[in-house]
């Protein structure tokens, strides 16, 4: 009698996770349930003692294009232990909060005069990366995949709003174009990684572009706000062409770097992206 109790709870339950899936988006489903075990993400607290190191690109002539999102994104960061995905989640929050500026009571995210993002107060800010620390269930570990994106959108629910995933992962990379398509529609793009090279800045000289790369190796949430192309020519033939993702990284003195995701000359592998969505909030 039991085995057949538990085989009509099962068929029911599937009957139930069947419906539900034809009702949501692939992949919003998953954020109904975190299973034990999942991947965690979260900074370690040796994070600056990983490498770093020095690329140079020389070259005759160079051309670039930088995509963005309006204003860019906000850099809100924390000392907090592991809460690089509530951290994103505030940026998130602060980003759309200059359309909906419910969404942070009390607080106004930008400047009115020029759109530009506030640099993050010391009382609005952290509270709201504190709210989302508990609604992430964040804890020791880190954060999963699952519970980050459920915090984020209990959090937004909470202030009587939308909020929609979209992915931006092909295969087992970042679709450039969807993503590009993401930032041009004002669009940031919350980024799950594992041990990612991050490229902190870029110095232009007269005729040669000098790298600064750091490894992270820790799994780590980004924001992504920005596509950067870079071409590079000699003798006026083009025998270069680089790709970035612009993200907020949340980490104190880095807090804006770029994701090298494709190169014409040099491999760039992208084993460190475990998934990646467009946020919209409406």
């Amino acid at each position: 009698m039991k085995t057949k109790i538990r085989n009509y709870l099962f068929t029911a339950i599937a009957a139930i996770l069947l419906v539900i899936a034809n009702l949501f988006p692939v992949g919003i489903v998953r954020l109904f349930a975190d299973e034990a075990g999942t991947q965690r993400f979260g900074t370690t607290v040796n994070l600056y003692s990983t490498s770093i190191s020095d690329e140079t690109i020389e070259y005759g002539t160079r051309a670039d294009d930088l995509y963005e999102t309006i204003n860019g994104m906000p850099e809100y960061i924390t000392e907090i232990t592991n809460s690089c995905g509530a951290t994103a989640g505030a940026n998130i929050i602060g980003f759309y909060d200059k359309y909906y500026e419910d969404l942070i009571p009390d607080y106004t995210a930008y400047y009115p005069a020029t759109g530009n993002y506030r640099i993050p107060d010391n009382k609005y800010i952290p509270a709201l990366i504190n709210e989302l620390y508990g609604l992430m269930k964040i804890t020791s570990t880190g954060v999963s995949e699952n519970n980050c994106l459920s915090g984020l959108r209990q959090y937004v629910q909470n202030h009587s709003h939308l909020i929609s995933f979209g992915s931006v992962k092909s295969s087992s990379k970042i679709n450039e174009t969807t993503y590009l398509n993401a930032i041009n529609a004002n669009k940031p793009v919350i980024i799950f990684a594992k041990s990612v090279e991050i490229v902190t800045y870029i110095s232009k000289g007269t005729s040669y572009d000098s790298l600064c790369k750091m490894k992270i190796s820790s799994n780590h949430v980004f924001v992504g706000y920005g596509y950067y192309r870079v071409k590079y020519y000699n003798n006026g033939k083009l025998f270069r062409t680089d790709t970035y993702l612009e993200v907020a990284t949340g980490l104190i003195g880095i807090e804006t770097s770029f994701i090298r995701v494709s190169s014409t000359e040099v491999s760039v592998s992208q084993s460190w992206l475990v998934n990646a969505y467009s946020v919209t909030i409406t």
